[in-house]
């Protein structure tokens, strides 16, 4: 990625984080259903709003570098790249419906 300052990228990726933050832990505090995908996997609105706000801010903060994100890729929409050869974002899952029913494999 050259060309982007690593110090307003790192102060955009923090701040679209809280912004995900913050709008989960809204859709949190009102309640929401957990929807299965065609993988069966589980998927929430606060995936979803989680996603779309950091895409909305890597967007900006680096334009043109591809984003693997788990919804988009889910709904279809992958970009055109190479994961061993390209520059690109990875975005997982995000919200506390997928933290509680992914077990962490970590010791």
């Amino acid at each position: 990625m050259t060309g982007l300052d690593e110090s307003a990228l790192l102060e955009a990726c923090a701040k679209a984080a809280r912004e995900a933050g913050e709008a989960i832990l809204a859709i949190v505090a009102r309640g929401f259903d957990v929807e299965s995908k065609a993988d069966t996997s589980p998927v929430t609105e606060a995936d979803r709003a989680a996603e779309l706000i950091i895409l909305a801010a890597l967007a900006v903060a680096a334009p043109g570098v591809p984003v693997i994100a788990e919804e988009e890729v889910a709904a279809g929409r992958i970009p055109a790249t190479s994961i061993s050869s390209s520059t690109h974002w990875t975005v997982p899952r995000s919200s506390s419906a997928a933290a509680t029913t992914i077990p962490s494999t970590s010791g």
